[in-house]
């Protein structure tokens, strides 16, 4: 895939391989916060799916979602909403204001990571 990369904030887990990737300017992700309400947050949008290399051994959907959300607390993020195959993240920089979704399907053979940056805007 032309252009295809791990997003900065998101390093990929060992022994998943990028299945596929977008990314555009100006788009719109529904974002799950606490009480099972959703919020459209808008921005540069980055859609990146991985995939369980064969022979690889597959991480639990938990040890995908806490990789993930040690990496976004590492630059100073927090955990918005956590269920057992997704977390919302989300980290503000004098910048920009991401927020990450990061969903695991099945046994986690799969997981999809949804980053919107939303560049100088903060609450």
């Amino acid at each position: 895939m032309q252009g295809a990369h791990d997003h900065p904030l998101l390093p990929r887990l060992p022994g998943y391989f990028l299945a596929t990737y977008e990314t555009v300017d100006r788009g719109a992700h529904d974002v799950l916060l606490p009480g099972d309400r959703t919020e459209r947050v808008e921005g540069e949008v980055t859609r990146i799916s991985y995939w369980l290399r064969e022979g690889a051994r597959r991480a639990s959907a938990a040890a995908i979602l806490r990789h993930h959300q040690q990496a976004v607390a590492a630059n100073g993020g927090r955990i918005i909403t956590q269920t057992a195959s997704r977390t919302v993240l989300r980290l503000t920089t004098r910048d920009s204001d991401f927020w990450c979704d990061v969903v695991v399907t099945g046994e986690g053979d799969i997981y999809d990571v949804v980053v919107v940056e939303r560049g100088g805007q903060r609450d």
